[in-house]
Parts: C-alpha cells; structure tokens; sequence
C-alpha cells in the first residue's frame, strides 16, 4: 500500500537571503526627497513570504481583515497592511505644531494617508521588499566570494 503523504526532500539550502534578526526587528530608514526635505526615520521591517513571522501575520492580517479591506483603496489597503502587519513599527523626527508625535498606528494611518505624505509611504514600500537592506553590513554571498 503506498503513502498518500508527498514525499519529503531534504535539498540543500542556499545561503540566507537576508538575516532573520534584522528582518524581524526592522531597519532605521531616513525619508529626504529630491529637494532635500526630511520626512523622518522610519523602523520597517521585511515583507517578504520568505520570512515566516511576516508570513504568519499576513495570514492572519487577511483573515480577521478581509470584509472591512473591501471599502479602502488599493493606497489605504497597502497603508493599512503597512502599519498593521506591523511592517512600519516606529518613527523618529515627525512633527506636529513643532512637536515630536509619539509612534501609534492610529498615528501612522493618519500620517501615511496624509497627501502631502504620499512620498513616504512611496519609499518605504519598496524598502520594505528589499531583501539586501536585511541583511548584515558587511556580509558577502557565496556568489560574491566565486566573484559572480
């Protein structure tokens, strides 16, 4: 009688895209346009189905949030899963009447969704899906060391 489970490969794993550690705990990026404007630091952290604690969330994101996604905009909808993942967990340098505004993500929904704010959430979109910002400094690839 044969096994009706699939069978189970033991390959080879290549090297790490990108560090665990990092991944999870985020990375400080600095927000400065083309004008020389800072919009602030943010803490993400990686979005990437290849990092099981972003994977789980997500699943979880889309099952408890399905219904209530519906209304948003494609804009809103990758706002909402930005701070509620949480992909942004943190911020420095954000102002409001000349005062620095605590990081909650009421906050960062109102920040994010703001027009003149478009351009953060732009960047950091991006940066998030990077996979080489989560990595060690100064760490080199198995390709890097053949000289590929």
């Amino acid at each position: 009688m044969t096994s009706k489970t699939a069978p189970t490969f033991d390959f080879d794993l290549p090297v790490d895209r990108f560090d665990d550690e990092i991944a999870n705990s985020g990375r400080w990026e600095v927000i400065i346009d083309e004008n020389g404007t800072k919009y602030g630091e943010f803490l993400i952290t990686l979005q990437d189905d290849s990092n099981q604690r972003y994977k789980v969330a997500k699943k979880r994101y889309f099952k408890v949030n399905q219904h209530r996604l519906q209304g948003l905009t494609e804009l809103e909808r990758h706002i909402d899963l930005f701070v509620n993942l949480p992909v942004l967990r943190g911020w420095k340098g954000i102002k409001m009447g000349g005062k620095d505004v605590d990081y909650s993500k009421e906050a960062a929904i109102a920040y994010l969704n703001h027009p003149k704010f478009y351009y953060v959430i732009e960047q950091l979109w991006p940066m998030s899906h990077d996979v080489l910002r989560f990595q060690k400094e100064g760490e080199v690839s198995k390709d890097e060391e053949a000289g590929n």
